[in-house]
Formats: structure tokens, sequence, C-alpha cells
């Protein structure tokens, strides 16, 4: 009886062992579930890194929830990072890296599970994540992926996950791309400054604009950060907005605090001129102490709108959008009448959709009506008189 006894517990722990070994460490460790893209969220992507100390053959490990993939007969070596994304060749032109494709689904934009099953259905990896605090929202749609920051952590914990810190200069629908696919994640372990929002837009009178400086992770040392004016600014220092030091401006941090937040004023100025919407760029730079500056919040824009400009009564009065023509709608117009009681000189007026066109300096009485065409030439064979040609673009039909 002892003897069978001794042969039983060999045989569980033996089958135990080889049970485990087939359910090798595979950790999923960046997750980018909602790419700043318009519509298919082609860029959706998971990074997996192999914990074990030696290679892995992937041949039937699969994916059970969030996506459909089975894994082909593949080696991957001891500790490497490996991604699979929902489309291989977006992800290979964009990152410059190889994936493997998946099979069918999509991440959601809401959050869900991720779940990787080894061929005999043992779980070996699970991640139920969120678009909602307190998992980071930089990654729901604002160009950053969610990392792990810790690859012995529990990774279904939202505690020891982040946005990505990286900047690619990759730009997306106007949002940078934040991630490290198929690297380490990078999550600081010092002070991380940001601007606390991001945009206001103010009418041009005398009043003070705060921008407000965040710290998080700070510790037992002095933090400091510049300010800068981006060189796009178009308002103009002492003329447009006034400031009581120069730029850069460096921003000093209060030591032995967790958080701190510091308070730069800034004046907006009243004139009298009339003028084109203007504004402000100011950036973040050269944190000290090991601080980063979150690639997320690292701008702070101020438009400024005029205030004495008293915008003329012109409206577009006729259309000619789909001539009947065949091939280049070469008759294509656009009429413009001034409906005010005074002289409009349109100098520098634009069409900013639609077609591109800069007026030059011609007065349009009151009552008085001026067309731009598509084509000149043919606009003028149809109808007898020469009207304005725009510089380019079409009329969609």
């Amino acid at each position: 009886m002892k003897t069978f006894l001794l042969l039983l517990f060999a045989t569980i722990f033996l089958f135990g062992k080889n049970a485990s070994a087939q359910s090798p460490q595979l950790i999923i460790s960046e997750i980018m579930y909602n790419s700043p893209e318009d519509g298919a969220d082609s860029l959706e992507f998971i990074e997996i890194y192999n914990n074990e100390n030696t290679s892995v053959n992937l041949s039937g490990i699969n994916f059970s929830q969030g996506l459909s993939y089975i894994f082909p007969d593949t080696l991957i070596a001891a500790n490497t990072f490996f991604t699979i994304a929902k489309d291989s060749v977006i992800f290979q032109n964009t990152f410059g890296l190889p994936a493997f494709q998946w099979s069918t689904g999509s991440l959601s934009n809401n959050g869900e599970v991720i779940e990787i099953q080894n061929a005999n259905g043992n779980t070996i990896d699970f991640v139920d994540f969120q678009n909602t605090l307190p998992w980071p929202p930089a990654a729901n749609g604002l160009g950053a992926s969610l990392v792990l920051c810790d690859l012995e952590a529990d990774n279904n914990l939202a505690e020891n996950w982040n946005a990505a810190t990286t900047p690619l200069g990759i730009f997306i629908n106007n949002q940078e791309i934040i991630a490290n696919p198929n690297a380490v994640s990078n999550c600081p372990d010092g002070p991380i400054i940001k601007f606390l929002g991001s945009t206001i837009s103010i009418i041009e009178n005398n009043i003070i604009v705060d921008l407000k400086i965040a710290m998080n992770h700070g510790d037992q040392n002095l933090t400091t950060a510049n300010i800068s004016t981006g060189s796009i600014s178009t308002a103009v220092i002492n003329e447009d907005f006034s400031f009581d030091s120069g730029f850069p401006f460096e921003i000093i941090f209060n030591s032995n605090v967790e958080k701190d937040t510091q308070i730069v004023s800034i004046q907006i100025l009243d004139d009298s001129e009339i003028e084109p919407i203007e504004n402000i760029i100011f950036q973040l730079q050269n944190p000290t102490n090991g601080a980063i500056i979150d690639p997320m919040h690292d701008v702070f824009e101020i438009t400024i709108e005029d205030n004495d400009a008293t915008l003329p009564d012109l409206i577009i009065s006729e259309i000619m959008y789909n001539p009947p023509e065949t091939g280049m709608d070469s008759t294509e117009f656009i009429e413009l009448y001034n409906n005010d009681t005074i002289q409009i000189n349109l100098i520098n007026y634009t069409f900013s959709q639609g077609v591109n066109f800069t007026f030059p300096e011609i007065i349009l009485s009151p009552g008085e009506f001026i067309v731009v065409a598509s084509d000149s030439i043919a606009f003028a064979n149809y109808y007898g008189f020469t009207p304005l040609q725009w510089e380019s673009g079409s009329l969609i039909n």
C-alpha cells in the first residue's frame, strides 16, 4: 500500500510538472487598443514577453478571449518580446517591426478580457483591461499604448500599467504615437511633469491666463523644468501678451513632496488693431532630478481671437459644383456677394475649405458680385467674362 501511494504521488508530481512545462510564462506586456485612427483601428497590437530562461515553441498556443488566433510552430527566444497585430503589414510599415497577424476580432475601445491559453485549454495569461480609471486614460484614443511597468508584477491589476512615455515621432490625426513595441516599457521611476490641460481659447482682452504645471512622483530633491514659447507661435510677446520674466522660464517644484503644482500667469494684452486669430504655444523642456516631461501633456496652446474686428456681410451666393461636362468640370465656380453697406477690401481673404484661394487686393462695393472659378479661361469662353481663378482643389460632386 505504501509503495502504491509513493508511486501515485510521484505520478501526480510528474504530471503537474509536465503540465506546468506546457504553460510557459508568456506575459501580455503592452496593449494598443484604441489607436488615434479614423475607422478600423488598424494599428491595434498586443506585445507578449517570454519570461522563460529558455526558448518557447508557440505551437498550439492561442487567444481564447479578445481576439482569435492560434500561433504556428515558432520558437521564441528566452526573455524576448514578440507582437501580434490586427494588420501586420500596417504594423510593419509604421513601426518597422515584424508581427504575427491575428485571424479575426478587434480590441474593444471600452476595454475587455484578453486571454492566452495553451493547446490543452489551460490559461497562460489573462488581462481584463478597461478604458476608465484607474487604467491610464491616455491609452484611450490619445496616441499612447498601455505598458506593463514590471514584468514580474500582476498584469491584471491596473496599478501595474502606465500609459507609454516613448514618443516615436509618428503622427496620426495630429496625435503622436506613444508606444514601444518589442521593447521594455520605460516606465518612469522619477518625477513626471506635465501641463494640466492642453488648450484654451479666449477673446483678446486685458485678462490673465494661468498655466498650471504639475509634478507627480516627487522625491526629496528640488525638480525644475523650463517653459519656452514655440517658434510656431503667431502672437508676439509684449505686443499680444506679456510675462514678468523672459522665456525660457524655469519652473521650480518643491522638494520632499510627492505632488506639486506651480502656476505661471500670462497677461493677454488688448489693442485696437484688427488681427487674425493668434496663438501662443508653450513647451515644457529640460527637466532636472531625473524627471521626464509627460509626452502627452508637454504643450499648451492659448488661442486669441481679436475683439476689434467687425466682420463684413459677405455671403456665398451661387455655386456651380457639377457642370454638365465630361471629365474635369472646368466651369465650376463660386460667386460671392457683398451684402453689406460698406466696401470690402478682399485682400488676404481666403477659402479655408472646399478650394484653395487667397484674394488679391480687390474692392467689392455694396451690392456687387465677384466670381472665383476652377478655370478662368474655360469660364470666360462659356459665360463671356473673366473671373478670378482659384489656385487648387475642386468642388466635390
